[in-house]
């Protein structure tokens, strides 16, 4: 699966890097690339770059238009609780007093599932030393919700100690956009000029992946006007050569 920075940095690797792309491209990242879990699907978008109206410039071999699909995902949500400090608790188990010392922890966590304290001290009242090795008890972190609340289970025998230790925090990531295998990407791109001839060719993408049956090249005889118009777009030629091509778009790629 690509994500939409993935895209981005397909166009930017074939199409000019000026001032109009750079102000189109921070349009289309309205949300940040999806991770490896989102939430479900909200919309599809199409961007299309550069803006319409800013004069353009591309070299050869170079993008000019450029259009693909988005789609806006839901973010996610997860819990983490974390100790900053060490925290002793007290309590009794078989007859005997004991302390359990938690030192500083952070961990993620899901409702249900027990997580396995790594550093803890274990110690009865009568103990000179704390617990080590099939005599240290084992201690595990749960969390319930809605009210988020961690507690500690201490395992004894065949008993357990439970102990309330605070609430975990809510994190919550933003909407963010993937592009799919289905996504559709369209682009021309500039090919030279040959005595006020333009050639421009165009290509279709599903998925970041090239449609060789829809990659074809075009050219556009500037005698007859430098206006061009392609599959619904319009861009007009300010001049071309064998440097690049200066042009400004007006109307985008239907």
């Amino acid at each position: 699966m690509k994500n939409s920075s993935a895209i981005t940095l397909t166009i930017l690797a074939a199409g000019c890097v000026n001032v109009a792309w750079a102000d189109a491209i921070a349009d289309a990242q309205i949300f940040p690339a999806c991770g490896s879990t989102y939430g479900k699907k909200l919309e599809s978008r199409v961007f299309t770059m550069p803006r319409i109206g800013v004069e353009t410039v591309a070299e050869i071999g170079q993008t000019m238009i450029a259009t693909y699909k988005t789609d806006v995902m839901a973010g996610t949500e997860s819990y983490a609780f974390s100790l900053d400090q060490s925290v002793q608790l007290s309590g009794r188990s078989y007859g005997q007093d004991f302390t359990l010392t938690l030192f500083p922890l952070k961990v993620a966590m899901m409702p249900g599932a027990a997580y396995r304290a790594a550093d803890y001290n274990f110690q009865y009242a009568n103990d000179k030393e704390p617990r080590t090795g099939l005599g240290k008890p084992d201690v595990y972190l749960t969390m319930i919700l809605p009210s988020q609340e961690v507690t500690v289970k201490v395992k004894i025998g065949l008993g357990q100690e439970i102990f309330p230790i605070g609430n975990a925090e809510i994190l919550k990531t933003t909407q963010c956009t993937i592009t799919g295998p289905e996504s559709f990407q369209r682009e021309l791109v500039y090919s030279g000029v040959v005595k006020g001839v333009v050639s421009v060719s165009y290509r279709e993408f599903i998925g970041n992946m090239a449609r060789p049956a829809f990659s074809k090249e075009f050219q556009f005889d500037l005698s007859e006007g430098n206006e061009i118009g392609f599959k619904g777009a319009r861009f007009k030629i300010v001049k071309a050569n064998n440097l690049g091509i200066t042009y400004q778009m007006t109307k985008n790629l239907d």
